[in-house]
């Protein structure tokens, strides 16, 4: 798996990080700390009923809402209470999504009094002050950006609208499909992907609203749950297989370039559940009167825990796990515990390790397979789990300056040609400001 993985190799063990500044000097040896284990550490009560939740992508800001009460709840990470809002006219959170750093919190509702039935869209900021709020048609699937530039929402009428944070209409397309209506929106972080999920289909857009793929899933699959990844390469599906009414995840791959899927990996669930993701690729589920999943994209279950609820969303570094329940809102903390084994000592774990059995004193590649010709490396450099991205990587082979790679908005650095008969250093170079 990937989680918080600090450096992942391509090429041979024989690889000496050296640390400037405050970074630490990571040793190669046989064992990888990585197993994890997951913790409560705020429980938000609510009354019996079905909670809705979302966080911010750096797990510092918590949205709650009921789905049978008015009042919405913001919190920080840790479970403090910020600030309280009780919306108007009757209505209910349906849905909700955070921007970066907690700036702006969006709230799809509906609900009504004096048998009035009232759907609107919210938005506020991280003050609570409400922004602007859009009459609306329906049970409201809502998202925003994570710059906050760019608020999404869909209504019965199968219309997806894009506003700016003025509360600007910038344009309204129909989407119209023989898949029922539009349940949710999922949004990639750092692509310009919509993810939106029909009763019976799935449609791809761009963030100007073009249709770039849709699939109909009628009659053999309605899905409940769908999410799309930080990249835009991976997406998550829940879904009901109506010939034999099992219930699954399947985890797929696109291709960016036409838009065709393939399979990663597929599990049976027990019940109706949600599914989300982190940056790394690791999958999420809470499955009502079950529990709560962690698998890695390779379908390697990580950790199981506590009770399943209605909903579920994670940090984009996956140190934080938000959960709503019929009790209320729990979050839970990721630590690591314990350690995976490298058991061919050739600086690929076994986990991830294609060729388990390599000779001694090889080359390897990244899933640990010999390679007999030049040979590239590349890795992730994270301070207290988040990605250094202002810094130069520089490999230095027997002395000489070989390469240089700056590293990327993922902390990421990558070395295309490696000397195989030379010694490798690579030293790692940060600005002096920087935590």
């Amino acid at each position: 798996m990937k989680f918080r993985k600090t450096i992942q190799y391509t090429k041979q063990k024989h690889i000496l990080i050296n640390a400037i500044y405050t970074l630490v000097l990571f040793l190669f040896s046989n064992t990888v700390s990585l197993a994890i284990n997951i913790s409560e550490i705020a429980h938000i009560k609510k009354d019996l009923i079905k909670v809705t939740v979302a966080i911010s992508s750096e797990g510092n800001h918590i949205l709650i809402g009921n789905q049978e009460q008015t009042t919405i709840t913001y919190a920080s990470g840790s479970g403090e209470i910020l600030w309280e809002y009780e919306l108007p006219l009757g209505i209910e959170m349906e849905s909700g999504a955070i921007s970066k750093d907690g700036e702006l919190i969006v709230v799809g509702g509906q609900g009504g009094i004096g048998g009035m039935q009232d759907t609107f869209i919210f938005l506020f900021s991280k003050n609570g002050d409400l922004l602007w709020k859009k009459n609306a048609n329906g049970e409201i699937p809502v998202g925003i950006t994570d710059n906050g530039d760019r608020i999404f929402a869909a209504d019965y009428n199968k219309t997806l609208k894009c506003y700016d944070k003025k509360g600007e209409l910038l344009w309204s397309k129909k989407k119209s499909t023989g898949d029922g209506l539009i349940w949710d929106i999922s949004i990639s972080k750092y692509s310009d992907l919509l993810l939106l999920q029909y009763n019976y289909g799935l449609m791809f857009c761009d963030k100007n609203g073009k249709e770039l793929k849709h699939i109909s899933l009628s009659p053999q699959w309605a899905p409940f749950s769908a999410y799309i990844n930080f990249s835009g390469s991976k997406f998550s599906l829940l879904y009901t297989n109506k010939t034999n009414s099992k219930k699954y995840l399947e985890v797929y791959a696109i291709n960016s370039s036409n838009y065709k899927f393939s399979s990663l990996f597929k599990k049976e669930i027990m019940n109706y559940g949600e599914v989300t993701m982190d940056e790394f690729d690791n999958i999420y589920l809470s499955i009502r009167e079950d529990m709560n999943y962690l698998y890695d994209i390779n379908g390697n279950l990580i950790h199981k825990w506590s009770i399943g609820g209605y909903d579920i969303d994670a940090s984009k570094n996956g140190q934080t796990i938000v959960v709503g329940g019929l009790e209320g809102c729990f979050i839970y903390e990721v630590t690591d515990l314990c350690n995976i084994t490298d058991s061919d000592g050739d600086g690929v774990i076994d986990q991830w390790d294609k060729c388990p059995e390599t000779p001694i004193n090889s080359y390897v590649n990244k899933i640990g397979c010999s390679a007999t010709n030049n040979s590239a490396i590349s890795g992730r450099i994270l301070i207290k789990g988040n990605p250094l991205i202002q810094g130069t990587a520089t490999l230095i082979q027997s002395g000489e300056l070989f390469q240089k790679s700056p590293l990327d908005k993922k902390g990421c650095f990558n070395f295309n040609k490696v000397v195989e008969d030379k010694s490798i250093n690579i030293m790692i170079r940060k600005p002096i400001d920087q935590d």
